[in-house]
């Protein structure tokens, strides 16, 4: 089917179990219908964005972002028109759709401030991450490598956590406790594989092992997070062959970038080469920074000050995640490796917790 491109166009699915949405269309004085239909692919639209709204024979409950089995049509009616959707088992192979945007309030959408993320390293149990969600919704993320909560003074810090199976199978994620940790903290996407080109995990394993272990599972999901670098198997080459490899069976919403290096124009290059080399795909880019610049801090400040507004005008860039939620002191003790390659000048936080200059851009 084509893509329909009506900006303010909303197509609501649900169940007919869902008698909170249809509660909410009632109090808004909409006419609600029901239409039961086979399993079929359509795309929902808000802001020109579109969403695939099919995956494995389910259907996205819009309201809820939650995948559920049955593929009804919840149809609201105020300024109408008719689109062609597929058929329905009728010969009535139509649904109505809200032709206004104050009929129901989609999604949201990530753009501009809203889609930075916390970066979190394991050993940060003493900082708050909570102090970058100051009521702006600029910061509403964070990620720590791993399927448990963030190590913190304060849980997540009201911001919203990220699952990463940073490995194939490891003692801190262990692959078989994926399922029931991605139930019990209730995280909607999941980030895979930290820099497997970097790590002698070939494509062709990988696909196998994302095949078996990360498409059951009905959430939102990235391909692993891949190197800068620019040698051959690695970086984005390695996307590729992976994706090649999965023959079309690797299930994925967004490709997952890693960056380091002299200057903002390469930075800026290497995301319009992802989005070219992919440009069907969401980006989210989960580490980046100078790669130790001279100017230390004040250097990684004005990166950020330009690469945060560079990716926060792009749309096919979903959420990024600057490199490193942490203090100076605390990654120098664990992570020496880091140090050396980037230096402390990126870390959003001081040594006391507070919020270093390089943080304060993220709340900018």
């Amino acid at each position: 089917m084509s893509r329909f491109d009506y900006p303010s166009l909303t197509v609501v699915f649900a169940t007919t179990a869902s008698a909170a949405l249809v509660s909410k269309f009632a109090a808004r004085n909409l006419t609600v219908s029901l239409c039961r239909c086979r399993p079929f692919t359509v795309y929902s639209t808000t802001n020109s964005t579109y969403t695939e709204a099919h995956r494995n024979n389910n259907m996205i409950d819009n309201e809820t972002s939650h995948l559920v089995a049955a593929p009804t049509v919840l149809v609201v009616q105020s300024s109408t028109i008719r689109i062609r959707l597929q058929e329905c088992f009728t010969l009535a192979a139509y649904v109505f759709v809200a032709l206004t945007a104050s009929a129901f309030a989609a999604p949201e959408q990530r753009s501009g401030p809203g889609k930075r993320g916390l970066c979190w390293p394991w050993f940060n149990s003493p900082l708050n991450p909570g102090l970058f969600h100051d009521g702006s919704g600029s910061v509403n993320l964070i990620y720590d490598y791993e399927t448990y909560a963030p190590p913190s003074s304060n849980g997540n810090g009201g911001l919203a956590f990220i699952g990463m199976q940073r490995c194939m199978d490891c003692d801190s994620s262990p692959i078989a406790d994926l399922k029931s940790r991605q139930q019990e903290l209730g995280f909607v996407t999941l980030f895979t594989l930290n820099e497997p080109d970097g790590n002698g995990i070939s494509p062709a394993s990988a696909a196998q092992w994302y095949i078996e272990y990360i498409n059951p599972l009905a959430i939102k999901k990235s391909l692993p997070a891949v190197t800068s670098s620019t040698a051959s198997g690695q970086g984005l080459s390695w996307v590729a062959e992976m994706i090649s490899a999965c023959a079309g069976q690797c299930y994925y919403d967004y490709i997952n970038l890693h960056w380091y290096g002299q200057s903002l124009a390469e930075f800026e290059s290497y995301v319009e080469q992802a989005h070219n080399q992919f440009p069907n795909t969401q980006i989210v880019i989960t580490e980046f920074a100078l790669q130790n610049p001279s100017g230390g801090q004040a250097a990684q400040v004005s990166f950020f000050e330009g690469a945060f507004s560079f990716l926060d005008g792009l749309s096919y860039v979903a959420m990024y995640f600057p490199f490193v939620a942490t203090s100076p002191n605390l990654l120098s003790e664990n992570d020496s490796g880091a140090v050396s390659f980037v230096g402390t000048g990126s870390t959003l936080y001081n040594n006391d917790g507070s919020i270093s200059a390089a943080g304060k851009v993220m709340l900018m």
